[in-house]
């Protein structure tokens, strides 16, 4: 009986625990849990919110490839993480891909998931943006699916200005060195 009293207890203080971060104060306004409210991080990633036209170039099993996509990034989650939803065509059929990219402010990680239209995986990467905000690196793992193993997969996001970044994504060639085999080119789209 106490430890079907002590799993309750446990329970209720489970549930209960996530609305002491939105608890209100003496003067009935909302408070948030410290640290969870987006920074100056998040500020610097706002150049990459917008509408983009993008230019991709990438590598399948050694054979150079070229393709255009869209890209319509906006803040989520009161500007805590940026959605990016990506639209083009692979192999002459609809592709879309869904990022979301943010910033974790206890771990003081960047954080990236894609999930897309040909799989059901989710691609899971941590990393750091430079003090100026200018370069975001992150690292995982993805499936390769010639091989049906994972491999290591590094992203870096170059923000040119305001108008421009790139993406490059990077993984372990035959002889164990990176190797770029994918590049996205985004350019701001004028209204």
């Amino acid at each position: 009986m106490a430890s079907v009293q002590r799993i309750c207890g446990i329970v209720t203080a489970a549930l209960l625990l996530p609305l002491a971060g939105s608890a209100q104060d003496g003067n009935n306004k909302p408070t948030s849990a410290q640290g969870d409210a987006p920074g100056p991080v998040h500020k610097q990633m706002d150049v990459l919110a917008g509408s983009w036209d993008v230019d991709v170039k990438y590598v399948i099993a050694g054979q150079a490839h070229h393709g255009k996509a869209k890209c319509e990034t906006r803040w989520v989650l009161e500007g805590r993480f940026l959605q990016q939803e990506y639209k083009s065509k692979f192999m002459g059929k609809p592709f879309e891909v869904l990022q979301i990219l943010g910033y974790d402010n206890h771990k003081k990680r960047t954080i990236e998931i894609m999930m897309d239209s040909l799989g059901t995986g989710v691609l899971h990467n941590e990393g750091s943006i430079s003090k100026d905000g200018a370069v975001i690196s992150n690292e995982g793992e993805s499936l390769d699916p010639a091989t049906g193993k994972n491999s290591k997969l590094h992203t870096v996001t170059t923000i040119l200005d305001k108008d421009h970044y790139t993406l490059d994504w990077f993984k372990p060639g035959a002889d164990g060195k990176e190797e770029k085999v994918v590049s996205m080119t985004h350019t701001r789209r004028k209204q």
